[in-house]
């Protein structure tokens, strides 16, 4: 059924215009509504990967700066000798044992400093033992005079220790005739010592000293060594490399033909303190047999005229000697026994 003309020529009321215009606002604000939507979850969605792409690139790099450290750890060269403390314990103790090793070093460098400062403060000094019978050198001289006669005599022998010239401090002169010479230091008394036969006679024609000697022992020695043979002298010295000049002296200390042995021991005088050091460090052969070097150690000093151990006879006075044997004349048998107590 068609509308009339007069329906559909008819406008719409006031009231339907307003409810029209109403829906189609609320139309177009869900579709506004839902087109923003859409570009929010857009701009979300593209925003994700970089984010996760980020948080993926930061986990490799810390896992790759994990491996290079342990690749440095396991190139850096570990000390065995350094332990590592297992607990708080060993540390502690570790601290202590180094204290201990720290005080000890200061100790003997304190020890080492003292030591050669004392010998610096220390004077060098040689004497020269003269004999009981002949001429006593530096006969009714007096210090001063003999100071500068020794200096002479050194300076006609250019002595010197280290650039520095030797020289004469004091000197002491002994009733027995000996002579002590006090010099600088102990560096020059040395020199005066190990070359006392160059000098000596140049300011005394009595005062004949011998050259220094360095003995050294050597033992399983075979008993047909020649000590008087030069040939045999000759043939030890060129088989163990030491100078002729310098082997000065050569004496058995038992000789082993006399009680039938196949070895003994030999003490041999060295002029050369060094080569004697070195001889005793090392091993020698005569003949392909070998010989054992050590060092000579002389015994305490025996007195010859009371046979006490301690002292030489050089120093023991002849009018003690001269009472003892007085004394020991005059008393009989039982008063010597009453006075030592035997009695």
């Amino acid at each position: 059924m068609s509308p009339s003309p007069a329906h559909r020529n008819k406008e719409p009321t006031p009231l339907l215009r307003e409810m029209s215009e109403n829906s189609r606002k609320t139309h177009t604000n869900v579709e506004s509504t839902s087109e923003s939507d859409i570009d929010m979850e857009t701009d979300e969605t593209l925003d994700y990967p970089k984010k996760f792409m980020s948080m993926m690139q930061e986990i490799i790099n810390r896992l790759n700066y994990l491996e290079e450290s342990k690749k440095i750890e396991q190139q850096r060269p570990a000390d065995e000798n350094i332990k590592q403390p297992q607990n708080k314990r060993d540390l502690i103790n570790r601290l202590i044992a180094k204290k201990e090793e720290l005080k000890r070093q200061i100790e003997e460098l304190h020890r080492i400093i003292a030591g050669n400062f004392i010998n610096l403060l220390k004077q060098g000094n040689l004497l020269i033992r003269t004999k009981d019978e002949g001429e006593k050198p530096f006969k009714k001289l007096k210090a001063g005079t003999i100071a500068e006669k020794v200096e002479k005599a050194l300076e006609e022998v250019q002595a010197s220790v280290n650039g520095e010239k030797i020289t004469i401090k004091s000197v002491i002169k002994y009733q027995l005739g000996d002579i002590r010479f006090f010099t600088t230091n102990k560096a020059q008394g040395s020199w005066l010592l190990e070359n006392q036969h160059i000098w000596t006679h140049l300011e005394d024609p009595c005062c004949i000293t011998s050259q220094a000697l360095y003995p050294i022992l050597l033992h399983s020695v075979l008993s047909y060594f020649d000590i008087t043979d030069e040939t045999s002298i000759q043939e030890f010295s060129n088989e163990n490399e030491i100078p002729r000049e310098t082997a000065k002296r050569i004496k058995w200390i038992s000789n082993p033909e006399e009680k039938d042995r196949e070895r003994g021991s030999v003490i041999f005088h060295l002029t050369n303190k060094e080569l004697a050091k070195n001889l005793v460090k090392g091993n020698l052969a005569y003949k392909q047999n070998h010989i054992c070097p050590a060092v000579y150690q002389e015994g305490p000093p025996q007195c010859y005229n009371c046979l006490k151990v301690g002292h030489i006879g050089h120093f023991f006075k002849k009018n003690q000697l001269v009472k003892i044997v007085e004394k020991l004349t005059i008393l009989d048998p039982v008063e010597n026994k009453i006075q030592k107590g035997y009695v």
